[in-house]
């Protein structure tokens, strides 16, 4: 298939101001995630890392806005053209199948985090990593307005590093050999079930 599946990848990391853009493989993780919000839960156990040093329990989801596009042409896969799907459940439908099957992969996503009753939701570049968009929990023990930014820019930096550590988590997969192994083939299989199901919607 034409989503970059079974191309090598070299170490990226997410990109911030004047850096370098992660480029096809942030599509890649993108594809990731969806897979495993559709086919496993969505849960993802985080490692100890980041501005707090401690371990976190997420769930994670596609809401309301998917769109995909196709690799440039000198890439040699997918062409051009661009799905854009908004509101109601997006990567559920019937276009974001047909999308996925002729070699299209995720570009930007909007994406709902929760972690316990707390929630994040962010628009996802998948070229950059930029977050846009973003809305954090609401700080709902701020005695002050200062002590509420406060707290608002600390959740921005929550989401910022929960990022960082779902990327670090699919170079993992993606740069090691459970990706051929379990990851590639899984999305393939993931991939050809929902085009089935559109099939079987539109007969």
């Amino acid at each position: 298939m034409g989503s970059g599946i079974n191309k090598g990848a070299q170490p990226a990391s997410p990109a911030g101001p004047g850096e370098q853009p992660v480029g096809w493989l942030g599509g890649e993780f993108l594809l990731w995630l969806w897979w495993r919000a559709d086919e496993q839960g969505g849960e993802f156990d985080l490692p100890a890392s980041g501005l707090d040093g401690q371990e976190h329990l997420l769930s994670l989801m596609i809401d309301e806005e998917l769109v995909l596009g196709g690799e440039p042409p000198e890439n040699g896969a997918g062409g051009c053209g661009v799905t854009a799907l908004r509101l109601g459940a997006p990567s559920a439908s019937g276009e974001a199948a047909a999308a996925l099957l002729s070699g299209k992969l995720p570009v930007r996503a909007r994406l709902l985090v929760a972690e316990g009753e707390r929630q994040w939701r962010f628009v996802l570049d998948a070229a950059t990593l930029d977050l846009r968009s973003l809305k954090v929990p609401v700080a709902e023990d701020a005695e002050t307005a200062e002590d509420e930014l406060v707290e608002r820019l600390v959740a921005v930096g929550e989401a910022r590093g929960f990022v960082e550590s779902l990327f670090g988590l699919f170079l993992g997969r993606r740069l090691g050999p459970k990706w051929a192994l379990e990851d590639a083939p899984g999305i393939r299989a993931w991939i050809q079930q929902k085009a089935e199901k559109r099939l079987l919607v539109e007969v």
